[in-house]
């Protein structure tokens, strides 16, 4: 799924479906802050505001944020994750790859702590995922220890519980658990949308690591496939181009089309 654009509801269904240039794509690709019509608002830090389910929860997520920032004193990044993985809101500094673990964590550690409880990811990064309510997790990337997050965010815990569940009594979310398979297949679906995003970037060397990152997915999942198969192919033929040579434009719409079948392939797998 692309990044949908800060500024979606303000612009006009007609320019959104506009493609740009090399420069930036509508429809909410990775390079939106490029767009001209709302590039004013990006400069004066509008486009820091973080991509939500919708306002209520984007005034919750600012309330949070903005209390343990000014206790900190240190930057924060957030998130808050269902049960199922969806993200009702999250600042616009996570990475793709970030995000997907934390996705993962969430739907298959959520039910295994109880409110208020909480796990710490210590890989380079200090993320903290705490259980702020049944259905939801907060998780924060941090610049400090995590003791000092968690002790300040267990302060205000029932407020942000309280919060949490007037939002769900107007807006419910699914609870609906998805089998192992099925995230399975959801985690390779991403990969292969991530892939998409990147045909515009341009290297062979950057599709081979993800053909490569999929061609592993796939064989956890399906031990082998044409799909595996094929993925294989297409990452020989991209090994064989010069150094620095930039895919052209055909190649790229015949891979984006491939893509697509694949997709539809291991949805019918599944």
């Amino acid at each position: 799924m692309l990044e949908r654009c800060p500024y979606y509801e303000e612009c006009v269904v007609e320019t959104r479906q506009m493609r740009g240039n090399v420069q930036y794509y509508c429809l909410g690709s990775l390079n939106w802050e490029f767009c001209s019509q709302f590039q004013h608002l990006s400069f004066s830090g509008n486009s820091f505001q973080g991509y939500s389910r919708d306002d209520d929860i984007k005034q919750i997520a600012r309330t949070i944020t903005k209390e343990l920032k000014s206790k900190l004193q240190s930057p924060l990044i957030m998130a808050l994750v269902t049960t199922r993985g969806e993200i009702l809101y999250r600042d616009r500094q996570w990475s793709e790859t970030e995000l997907l673990a934390v996705q993962n964590l969430v739907r298959y550690r959520i039910e295994s702590i109880n409110f208020g409880e909480f796990f710490k990811l210590q890989n380079g990064k200090k993320i903290l995922f705490l259980k702020i309510h049944q259905l939801i997790m907060l998780v924060c990337s941090a610049f400090v220890e995590l003791d000092e997050l968690i002790e300040i965010t267990n302060k205000n815990l029932s407020d942000y519980h309280t919060n949490l569940d007037t939002y769900l009594n107007k807006h419910p979310i699914s609870v609906e658990k998805e089998s192992p398979a099925r995230l399975e297949e959801n985690v390779i679906l991403t990969m292969f949308e991530t892939l998409q995003k990147r045909l515009e970037a341009i290297n062979p060397k950057i599709i081979i690591t993800d053909l490569n990152q999929i061609k592993e997915k796939i064989s956890e999942l399906f031990s082998w496939n044409s799909i595996f198969y094929e993925v294989s192919v297409l990452i020989e033929r991209l090994e064989r181009y010069p150094v620095q040579t930039e895919l052209k434009k055909q190649e790229k719409e015949e891979i984006s089309k491939k893509i697509m079948e694949w997709q539809e392939n291991i949805r019918k797998v599944i």
